[in-house]
């Protein structure tokens, strides 16, 4: 993996990998994002894009189960942009068991190994705006609440303070023939690549 920042505010990520026998890769990274800042507050109020129409459902240990879901009409449409806090709200069975989203969203590319835009995040406070460029076939959006405090015995508050936005191939291709992957034949280099764009407009303050 190599890491570059450029002189244009773009992170990019490179992959490659090599194997001496036929080998399953899934090469992805783990970043997670908050836009206000750590320490600033939660991301519900982030509007997160995703160009994709179908996404991987989980089963009980969140291995996804070969089913591709389409995403109208459930909290899993991110076609247009939305506040990621409006779309916890819903009463859905797969936030339920995850504890919000952490599920592999099936990307409308155009090309099957070209650079493209796939998804944007955007924090209205603070105008900070970012964009995901990928080859890979899907993303992996991560915004699972988490436990931050316990008032009382029986109280406890849940947020959501950062999010994970992970290109990848799909995950859990063990597991489903249904769920595509990429297999290294001995000797033959896999290349794929991220690019996360991030700039900041300003925002008068009142």
């Amino acid at each position: 993996m190599i890491y570059r920042l450029t002189s244009t505010d773009e992170f990019r990520i490179d992959y490659t990998a090599v194997t001496d026998k036929s080998t399953p890769v899934n090469l992805t990274h783990h970043s997670l994002f908050n836009l206000k800042g750590e320490g600033n507050g939660s991301v519900e109020s982030h509007r997160l894009c995703i160009a994709a129409g179908y996404y991987t459902p989980v089963d009980s240990v969140w291995i996804p189960t070969g089913e591709l879901a389409p995403v109208a009409g459930t909290p899993f449409d991110f076609r247009s942009p939305v506040a990621v806090g409006e779309q916890l709200k819903h009463s859905d069975a797969q936030l339920e068991q995850c504890r919000g989203f952490d599920h592999n969203f099936v990307l409308d590319r155009k090309t099957s190994d070209e650079l493209e835009w796939v998804a944007s995040l955007y924090e209205p406070s603070n105008g900070r705006y970012m964009e995901i460029w990928t080859t890979e076939p899907g993303i992996q959006n991560n915004t699972e609440r988490q436990l931050t405090k316990q008032r009382k015995k029986w109280e406890r508050i849940w947020a959501v303070w950062s999010i994970g936005i992970r290109n990848a191939t799909f995950p859990g291709f063990t597991q489903s023939v249904c769920i595509s992957f990429y297999n290294i034949e001995s000797g033959r280099v896999l290349s794929s690549g991220l690019y996360l764009s991030v700039w900041c407009k300003i925002v008068s303050s009142k």
